[in-house]
């Protein structure tokens, strides 16, 4: 049977989760690491301030080319992409000058590492409550140390029955096949699963390719551009409510 829109199908036996702005407020650490790093460029290069605070230069400049080049390398998401950005920035913004840009990933770095990360406030009681009734998994995209160094410390490990990363695969979100591998180890179908992220095209229209059903959580109110989720959340403890009583 089909759900309305705004629902999810019956017979739901796997609920899978989106790590970094589904359960981790990872952008707080790297907003700060970001803010530290774009003040040192603007010692060298006082010119730089011209083009806006941290947060607008990284949406207009730094995160636009580190995706393209990301999607010119295949996908993946690695430190190096940033590195290029840095460079981008200063040859374009400023004066090219290599061995700077290679300071600036340094710095980014080293208060990222400093950075405490923590679960959103209704993370952990919704892995709770949700796994009660469901098998719950996670999937996350970047580097194995990266999304491990979060996993483990924070002790989320402890709730999933599988967790795939997508640098210890070589297949990254939103292709279908990193899906595909987490139903084949929890033996689910995929339309007896649903998969929770924040990011429309890496998960929503991810999960969708692979034949589940999406929840789309919105913290942010952006608007929904492309791709459809089944639902739409602003908070995880919204999410419970939306799924159908556990099959016998």
């Amino acid at each position: 049977m089909s759900a309305a829109p705004g629902s999810l199908p019956d017979g739901i036996e796997a609920v899978i989760f989106d790590l970094d702005g589904t359960l981790v407020d990872s952008a707080a650490v790297w907003r700060i690491a970001m803010v530290e790093t774009l003040a040192l460029a603007c010692e060298r290069y006082p010119q730089l301030a011209a083009l806006g605070d941290a947060d607008e230069v990284y949406e207009r400049i730094i995160w636009p080319a580190a995706a393209k080049r990301s999607a010119e390398l295949g996908g993946e998401w690695d430190d190096g992409l940033l590195h290029h950005a840095f460079r981008l920035l200063l040859a374009e913004h400023a004066t090219p000058d290599d061995d700077f840009a290679a300071t600036m990933l340094a710095t980014y770095v080293a208060t990222r590492a400093e950075g405490v990360y923590e679960t959103y406030d209704d993370a952990r009681r919704t892995l709770d409550v949700v796994g009660q009734r469901f098998r719950i998994a996670l999937i996350t995209n970047g580097p194995s140390a990266n999304q491990r160094s979060r996993i483990e410390p924070l002790g989320l490990d402890r709730y999933f029955e599988a967790i795939v990363v997508s640098g210890e695969l070589g297949i990254r979100k939103p292709d279908p096949a990193i899906f595909e591998h987490m139903l084949r180890e929890l033996d689910v179908a995929p339309a007896a699963a649903v998969y929770v992220g924040d990011n429309l095209e890496a998960d929503i229209g991810g999960a969708h390719a692979a034949g589940l059903a999406a929840v789309w959580i919105n913290r942010t109110g952006a608007t929904a551009e492309g791709f459809t989720p089944d639902a739409e959340i602003t908070t995880l403890d919204e999410l419970l409510p939306l799924l159908p009583p556990r099959s016998p």
